[in-house]
């Protein structure tokens, strides 16, 4: 990261002659004398129409180009300091100079602490506690409102919409896309907030379709919804160690659903870090504290402030309508959201110096290496879970051939690994603290523990492809031949046969499950052509453990044990007890479909 390279488009180059009406100077710690980056200057008219903005660089100095000669108000805010204002004179034929000495000022923990269950106040400026933080919470929000509508930087995002499982939060299923575009309005999607105010957060269009809306920069800055939402200053339940909240609700009741939520601070610099929110006054049918979303925050070094994540979580309803009566079942979650992966300048469109790529924030990274616990041997293919405070999955990455994986954190945090491999015990490891900008190694050694199963059948008749080819017509189920599963690609299978399947879903560390017509969702019983899968352990791995997934010719879902075909019928009851189980996923090999031999797994030696 080269730090100077933002310079070149925050002190923008004036043309000739333009001196007599340009504004220079310095900004700097009052204490110190230390020259202050990253401060944001504002040049308005008399009647406090803002002309020009620009951010100090790394020599604390500005140039701002006034349009005519004549009284204007300089405004210079940083967070951790007092804002200052000047009114000063632009002169034909001379350039104004001025120093700006910024007094340093500290967010009064002891106060807030004392305070934080004070009254909600209208207007954050109003209240000694919630105006101070409100401070460094509004400069952050004005400069990336800036930033955004000067278009300075280019960025390379990804997207991702995904679905998620209603009880777990577990992914089901998800769709990325990257592109490179430069930044000019906020990432997610938002209205006016005057048609916010009037029309609320949630909207319902003529299809029935729902459409949810975010507060960005523009709307948290406005007069609507300062005025319409009061403030508090919170310190409970941080999520981060040090963090202050800046805490809003709606002032008053209406009919229109609304934003709750927390903006959070760093306590030891005054630093926007995120915004968490949730909607109010929800329909009946619609109301979970899990809808909602996340802001995350970040400085550009020595530029301004941009959203660097964004997630935002909506239902998805299913309506059964029986006889005179309407029934509404939440079936998952959807999340649409999105990371900014690199920054660099606008005016270098092409990156023709990749070093000047800028960073965002300080990434976190957590690498090792899985090896075998008795012989020292480096084990490929691990699967490499990164766990969460609450053991949910967030991140997960296979070991390369020497055995060694690299998974990028959502930020600092404490976490464990989970890892599972062919032929060893899963293990999980002890929980480790990873801070801002850290790279954390954690070797990973796994016993081993070679699975035991049923063998599998060697040479099974044609008939077994002429029979899938008739159960293609049933009503009931799914069914993926060779057409579909060539669509593939670099998934596993159980990733695919979930994708493809509206009430099949997959976990990670879990191997498949269903969602039943009744009851909870619950494990299928596998079939490999024709034959029940059984585990020395009763675990139901990753089908790619059992298979060559290139050998996979087909596989069939079936959800409702009562309903099965006739292959599966008889042998899925005689295992369960007489029962009929949850459902069935079959899978057919070349071996099933009279291609050759069954491609078993083979226990790799520990």
């Amino acid at each position: 990261m080269v730090r100077s390279t933002l310079l070149v488009v925050l002190l923008v180059a004036l043309p000739a002659g333009a001196a007599s009406q340009v504004v220079v100077g310095l900004a700097a710690d009052a204490q110190s004398g230390a020259p202050l980056d990253g401060a944001f200057v504002t040049l308005s008219d008399e009647n406090g129409v803002p002309n020009a903005r620009s951010l100090t660089n790394a020599s604390g100095r500005f140039s701002l180009r006034a349009p005519a000669s004549g009284r204007y108000h300089l405004r210079i805010e940083r967070i951790g300091y007092q804002a200052i204002e000047r009114t000063l004179t632009v002169e034909q034929g001379r350039a104004a100079e001025i120093t700006l000495r910024l007094v340093p000022q500290a967010i009064p923990l002891e106060g807030i602490t004392v305070e934080t269950t004070s009254r909600c106040e209208i207007r954050p400026e109003t209240g000694r506690l919630t105006a101070r933080l409100w401070d460094d919470v509004g400069t952050a929000l004005r400069v990336a409102r800036w930033s955004e509508s000067e278009g300075l930087l280019r960025f390379r995002l990804v997207k991702w919409e995904r679905e998620l499982d209603p009880r777990s939060l577990e992914i089901r299923a998800e769709s990325r896309n990257e592109e490179v575009r430069t930044l000019d309005r906020s990432p997610f999607a938002s209205r006016p907030a005057s048609e916010l105010q009037e029309l609320g957060y949630v909207r319902e269009d003529e299809d029935g379709y729902l459409s949810f809306y975010a507060p960005d920069a523009t709307v948290l800055l406005s007069d609507e919804f300062l005025d319409g939402h009061c403030f508090r200053a919170r310190t409970d339940d941080p999520p981060e160690d040090g963090w202050i909240g800046l805490a809003f609700e709606p002032a008053e009741r209406s009919s229109f659903a609304d934003v709750e939520g927390v903006l959070w601070v760093d306590g030891s610099t005054g630093e926007l870090r995120r915004l968490d929110y949730s909607y109010t006054r929800l329909p009946a049918n619609l109301r979970d504290d899990r809808m909602g979303g996340q802001v995350d925050f970040d400085r550009i070094p020595e530029g301004p402030w941009i959203v660097s994540r964004w997630a935002i979580r909506m239902p998805e309803i299913e309506t059964r309508r029986i006889v005179v009566r309407t029934y509404t079942n939440l079936i998952s979650i959807k999340e649409a959201g999105g990371e900014v992966l690199e920054v660099w300048l606008a005016a270098d469109p092409v990156r023709t110096a990749p070093d000047r790529t800028l960073q965002v924030g300080d990434s976190s990274i957590v690498t090792g290496t899985v090896l075998a616990e008795d012989s020292g041997q480096r084990v490929s293919a691990a699967l490499v879970g990164l766990l969460g405070q609450q053991d949910d999955p967030l991140r997960t990455a296979r070991s390369d051939t020497s055995g060694v994986f690299e998974l990028p954190t959502p930020g600092p945090g404490r976490y464990r690994l989970r890892v599972e491999a062919f032929g060893f015990s899963p293990t999980e490891t002890e929980a480790f603290l990873v801070g801002q900008g850290d790279t954390v190694s954690v070797d990973v050694r796994l016993a081993a523990s070679p699975f035991e199963i049923d063998p599998l059948v060697v040479s099974v008749f044609n008939e077994n492809r002429v029979g899938f080819e008739r159960r293609k017509n049933l009503s009931w189920g799914t069914r993926l031949g060779p057409d579909i599963l060539a669509e593939r690609g670099d998934m596993t299978l159980n990733e695919f046969a979930a994708r493809r399947t509206p009430w099949l879903s997959w976990r990670p560390f879990e191997g498949l499950y269903l969602f039943p017509p009744r009851g909870r969702s619950c494990s299928p019983m596998i079939f490999i052509d024709g034959k029940v899968l059984r585990t020395a352990t009763g675990i139901q791995p990753e089908l790619d453990r059992w298979l060559d997934p290139e050998a996979v010719r087909a596989i069939e879902v079936y959800r409702d044990g009562s309903l099965l075909p006739a292959p599966f019928h008889g042998l899925a009851r005689l295992e369960n007890g007489g029962r009929p189980p949850c459902g069935v996923v079959a899978v057919w090999t070349t071996a099933g479909f009279g291609e050759g031999e069954t491609p078993g797994p083979t226990t790799p030696s520990p």
